[in-house]
């Protein structure tokens, strides 16, 4: 019988390999077989490891990849590090970010972008010999480099969390005066939300500040009297608008979910819209897919001509912010 394998973890060195007294042929042939996934040069994970993760935890298995195979001192950053601290990663797939020591120098290749960049000891952690930047520096770092709905992805998810996350943002900021695009940065914390609770928000919300459409009011709680009916993800005071940035996903549409407890979330989803509207509020609706549309500000703007203040007979308060 054939003996099992070490355990490692989820991605491994040949080093790591040769350590628990396996060789490289062993570890090529674990290769060829299928058996392992090569992430680099004597960089390996479980291809059943790769097989069922999802976009974001692969994205981590090629940064952690990207850190071990690299020289000494490299530590996940950026979107990279957002990765690792479960805060929003791009839908569509990034480049790797890691930032290396500062004879490293800064370049590109391969899907790996190498920042080079002092990193002083309270702006990093280590995590089982991979080193990652902790929130407050991934944020800044984001908001310096990242594509603007990107990066106030991150931010928004990482406030939320976090209330005073904002004073430390603003400390890393001060250690990093001079560097490029920490002015960028700053302006960007002025945009932050923790009120808004998904990427999907975030993104709505750039978009609506490109487009300088009228910025809502996120998470206003709606009531009929004492009731309340809903808490919506944005409102428009001036026009009596309530947006709801979700998709069909968020019940249960084209997912594996029980058929029927989809069924039951659009009903009651469905009336709760109708009472919202008995209430003389004119509701709207998008997802990731019409967001990215090129008519989509258009169409806001259409559907915020369509509401009337003063039809509404309800009233709203406002969630603190954040």
């Amino acid at each position: 019988m054939a003996k099992a394998d070490p355990t490692f973890p989820d991605v491994f060195t040949l080093a790591q390999v040769e350590k628990e007294g396996m060789t490289k042929f062993q570890a090529a042939r674990r290769v060829r077989s299928g058996h392992w996934r090569r992430l680099g040069r004597g960089i390996y994970c479980l291809q059943s490891t790769w097989d069922s993760a999802h976009h974001s935890q692969r994205h981590l298995l090629l940064a952690q990849a990207a850190c071990l195979g690299g020289p000494e001192g490299r530590c996940l950053s950026h979107a990279s590090a957002a990765a690792w601290h479960d805060l929003p990663v791009p839908f569509g797939g990034t480049d790797v970010w890691v930032t290396g020591a500062p004879n490293e120098g800064t370049h590109y290749r391969a899907g790996i972008r190498v920042l080079a960049a002092p990193l002083p000891a309270e702006d990093f952690a280590s995590y089982g010999g991979i080193r990652v930047t902790t929130i407050p520096r991934t944020v800044a770092d984001c908001l310096r480099h990242l594509e603007l709905a990107d990066a106030i992805s991150v931010g928004d998810a990482a406030v939320r969390r976090d209330l005073t996350l904002r004073r430390d943002i603003d400390r890393v900021f001060d250690r990093c005066a001079g560097w490029p695009f920490v002015e960028r940065g700053r302006q960007l914390m002025g945009l932050l939300d923790g009120r808004r609770e998904t990427a999907l928000e975030s993104a709505s919300f750039v978009e609506m500040y490109r487009s300088r459409i009228p910025l809502p009011e996120p998470q206003v709680r709606i009531f009929d009297g004492s009731r309340i009916i809903a808490r919506g993800d944005f409102w428009w005071k001036k026009y009596a608008v309530l947006g709801e940035a979700d998709g069909l996903v968020k019940y249960g549409v084209g997912t594996d979910d029980d058929l029927t407890e989809s069924r039951r979330a659009l009903v009651k989803e469905k009336r709760r819209e109708d009472r919202l509207r008995e209430l003389g509020i004119h509701v709207v609706r998008w997802g990731f897919a019409e967001l990215k549309k090129a008519g989509w500000a258009a169409w806001l703007r259409r559907e915020l001509e369509r509401g009337d203040p003063s039809r509404f007979r309800g009233r709203t308060a406002s969630t603190p912010f954040r």
